[in-house]
Formats: structure tokens, C-alpha cells, sequence
């Protein structure tokens, strides 16, 4: 929430873009010395688990459980959805709107508490509820914030309440959607609980990477393929959760039966 603010003051008061890649680079150097001090508490660790065979065999059995493919490609498309828009949002907010890099970094803030709001009702529901549910009510969130910026958009055109707002909804979905999805595939695996975690952040980034590079093969000099392409993860994440979700409970219902 604070970087988007912090990037814009330094980027307007202290150096221009200049400023703002030397800030990265002294954040990065913190975060490398931070690790340095990182102590493994695992005393029983795997000498076996990192060489390539021993991976791919433990990859193999993690994937044919339905509940992780299914976390999976609903994270992939929810960050599909936001990294477009964090993508393409500082063009049309300071490009076509004309806020100066504070005011978007500020917009954007606030459009990313929605994120906090979300992990905070994980936190305290996720027992109760279990990870399908928080998943499928984050998805749910996520599309429905992504179609009505659509709307709005061809409604009213852009307009900074017209995006800020919506996008609230989304990312109050995402951030469900993050912690529900690693709780979905780690509860499961607790042998490969750091694997399955770690294909989740794969497969988090995978949908963010595809997104942009989307974005910028179909970019042009409207709004409109940032806001279409938003739309259109946030639903894909949407029907893919509900059909898999809806095959694994088939499929378990008939294993009973049987």
C-alpha cells in the first residue's frame, strides 16, 4: 500500500524516475541482507529433495490431486486480472485523467487495501468456512469487480471513481484469494507443504506474466484492453474454480457410491 505513495513523492520531489530505481535497488539490498540472518528451523530436512528427479516425481504427485490445479489457475488468472491493470492503470490515470504521480500513488493505495481487508476476513473465517469457500467467495469478488469496471467504462468512460471503486471489490476478493488458495494446497501436502506453496507463487506470477505480456501486444491508444483483459481473467478465474470444484465433488460423490 505505501510503496505506490512513497514511489510517487520520490518520483516528484526527489529525482525523478532516477530516484525511484535507486530506491528499489536500497530496498533490494535490505531485503538481501535481512535473509543473511535467516536461520532453517526444518532439523529434519530432505538431503534427496532438491535434485531434479526427486522434484519432478514429488511435482507429479502434487498435480494429480484436482484441489491444487484448481487453486492454481484460480490465482493465476485473479493476479492475471490485477497485474494488467498495475500494468496499464498509471497510463490512464496520470496519462488520460492528468493525476500528477503522488495523486495515483495514493489512488492506487487505496485500491490495493481492499487486498488487507480481504487477508484480514481470511484470517478470521478460513476455519469456519475452509479454503474452497473463502476461494470461491474471493473469485466470485474478483469478477464481479472486474465486469463492473468494464461497465462503467462503457458507461461513463474512464473516470478515476469509475475504476478506483470496483477495483476495491477485486482486490478485497484477492485478498482472499491468495491465502485461501496456499491454504488449499498446503493443508493437503503437509509432506510438501514448501512445494506446494511454491507452485502457487509460480503459478501467482505465471498468470501476472502472461497478462502483461497480453497487454502489451494488444495496447493501443485507448483504455480498453486494459479494462477487457481485466474483465476477462477475472471471469476465467471465476468458471474455472466453480467447473473444477463442481467435477471434484461429482467425482466424489460417485467414489462414494461405488
Amino acid at each position: 500500500m505505501l510503496s505506490p505513495v512513497l514511489g510517487g513523492l520520490i518520483a516528484t520531489h526527489a529525482g525523478g524516475w532516477r530516484a525511484v530505481g535507486f530506491a528499489t535497488v536500497l530496498f533490494g539490498a535490505l531485503a538481501l541482507i535481512a535473509s543473511l540472518f535467516y536461520k532453517e528451523t526444518n532439523l529434519q530436512r530432505d538431503p534427496q529433495a532438491g535434485r531434479l528427479k526427486t522434484l519432478l516425481s514429488n511435482y507429479a504427485l502434487l498435480l494429480k490431486g484436482s484441489s491444487l490445479r484448481s487453486f492454481s489457475i484460480a490465482i493465476a488468472c485473479t493476479y492475471g486480472a490485477m497485474f494488467c491493470f498495475i500494468a496499464g492503470s498509471s497510463r490512464v490515470f496520470v496519462g488520460q485523467l492528468g493525476l500528477s504521480p503522488t495523486q495515483y500513488g495514493l489512488v492506487f493505495s487505496g485500491i490495493v487495501s481492499g487486498m488487507i481487508a480481504g487477508a484480514i476476513f481470511t484470517n478470521r473465517t478460513i476455519m469456519k468456512f475452509g479454503p474452497e469457500k473463502i476461494v470461491g467467495i474471493g473469485t466470485s469478488l474478483v469478477a464481479v469487480g472486474a465486469s463492473l469496471v468494464l461497465v462503467f467504462h462503457e458507461l461513463i468512460g474512464p473516470s478515476v471513481i469509475g475504476l478506483m471503486l470496483p477495483k476495491m471489490v477485486l482486490t478485497l476478493g484477492a485478498g482472499m484469494v491468495l491465502p485461501g488458495a496456499v491454504a488449499g494446497a498446503v493443508i493437503p501436502n503437509p509432506n510438501r507443504a514448501g512445494l506446494a506453496a511454491g507452485f502457487i507463487g509460480f503459478a501467482q506470477m505465471a498468470g501476472a506474466t502472461i497478462s502483461g505480456l497480453l497487454l502489451s501486444r494488444l495496447q493501443d491508444d485507448s483504455d480498453l484492453p486494459m479494462v477487457a483483459l481485466n474483465a476477462a481473467f477475472a471471469v476465467a478465474g471465476f468458471l474455472a474454480f466453480r467447473i473444477m470444484r463442481a467435477r471434484r465433488t461429482h467425482t466424489a460423490k460417485v467414489t462414494l457410491a461405488e
